[in-house]
């Protein structure tokens, strides 16, 4: 797999691509069609979604708000962000 997220400016600065709505910014994970097949086995279009989630997270130092599927997320290609409350 590769890193669709972010890329390096001419300067070396850190920036984020820019990736299509309803995909995976990790796997490119992104909407199908298919077909919704009745019991009498009629045949219309339908498509297929995958699971996105909105999920903040750190690369060097700069926080960025990320699209990942589920299974991206569940197998740690991203650390999530944690607030830690403060004390008073």
């Amino acid at each position: 797999m590769n890193n669709l997220i972010f890329d390096f400016t001419p300067s070396g600065a850190l920036q984020r691509k820019d990736i299509m709505s309803r995909t995976c910014e990790i796997c490119g994970k992104h909407t199908r069609t298919g077909n919704r097949v009745s019991h009498a086995k009629n045949r219309t279009r339908r498509t297929f979604r995958p699971n996105l989630i909105k999920v903040k997270t750190v690369v060097e130092g700069s926080t960025f708000s990320v699209k990942l599927c589920a299974r991206c997320l569940k197998s740690d290609y991203i650390t999530k962000k944690v607030s830690v409350p403060k004390e008073q």
